[in-house]
């Protein structure tokens, strides 16, 4: 009877073996959080009384809170709201 040894595994053949269990893994993940709603919901609640959450930024600094008396404007900055730029404000104020 006749024995034959069997080859070593290329290394396409480890790194198919080695990425597919990874693949399932990350997979498997995926369809958990979304099955669960995991992603879509504030991962702490109301964070603290300075950040609340964000739907994009998963938090952003509170806009009711008010620091040394200047409330937060939208920008997130202490003071006033920025208002938009008048025409020719950054050219000379003499025209031509």
């Amino acid at each position: 009877m006749s024995t034959s040894k069997l080859s070593p595994p290329g290394p396409a053949r480890k790194w198919l073996f080695a990425l597919l269990p990874l693949i399932f893994l990350l997979a498997s993940a995926e369809i958990l959080i979304r099955w669960t709603g995991a992603a879509e919901v504030c991962p702490g609640g109301d964070i603290s009384s300075v950040l609340v959450c964000d739907p994009v930024l998963h938090f952003k600094i509170n806009p009711k809170q008010v620091i040394y008396g200047a409330p937060i404007n939208a920008a997130g900055f202490r003071g006033r709201e920025f208002l938009p730029k008048k025409n020719r404000s950054l050219s000379s104020p003499h025209p031509r």
